[in-house]
């Protein structure tokens, strides 16, 4: 057993990525933005975004091919949006002002027992960062005693993407449309004549 379940990459001196594996069935990623001027002092807080999606059945939306493949920013416009705003956030030159290390977190498909992708929901995600970046631990252990709501133990992020204060969090959920095949053909209204 590992003591560490995470992955990351540096994309530039202020942004760097993270693919945490929370839980067994719970994985995000997670992009850390510091402020690009740094302050004299460190940055002291945070300011956490959530963005993910979630699936609403509705069998009457007609062509809503599914957009859940491709490249995280090609699922939806606000995926794109919020990668436009990484990089925004991350240039000394469009955000001098920036003085909060900014984290963006969005859910990552992960391999089930059952070698089925899966992505649990926000709610999931927003429970399973909270309990990661608290990182309760018991002894010297890696693994906290939260409960994400799956019944696993949580692991802690690394030390690096712990440091400031979260000062607030927003969600941001944007709605798939998926067909119900649940739906039997004898609900919908009969054929007119």
């Amino acid at each position: 057993s590992s003591s560490s379940s995470s992955s990351s990459m540096s994309i530039s001196a202020s942004i760097e990525c993270l693919r945490h594996d929370a839980t067994e069935t719970i994985s995000f990623d997670v992009v850390r933005i510091l402020p690009s001027l740094g302050p004299v002092i460190e940055s002291a807080e945070a300011v956490v975004l959530f963005a993910g999606q979630q699936e609403e059945r509705n069998n009457n939306r007609s062509g809503s091919g599914s957009r859940n493949s491709g490249d995280w920013y090609e699922r939806s416009d606000m995926n794109a949006s919020i990668l436009h705003l990484i990089q925004k956030l991350g240039s000394k030159n469009d955000c001098p002002w920036l003085t909060k290390t900014v984290f963006v977190v969005s859910p990552a498909q992960t391999v089930t027992k059952a070698t089925e992708a899966f992505q649990p929901p926000l709610g999931s995600i927003v429970d399973a960062f909270i309990a990661s970046y608290m990182g309760i631990n018991s002894g010297s252990s890696s693994v906290c005693s939260i409960d994400s709501g799956s019944g696993d133990l949580v692991r802690s992020l690394p030390p690096a993407f712990t440091f400031p204060m979260i000062r607030s969090m927003l969600v941001l959920s944007d709605i798939a449309f998926v067909e119900d095949e649940s739906t039997s053909s004898s609900s919908s209204p009969p054929p007119s004549s």
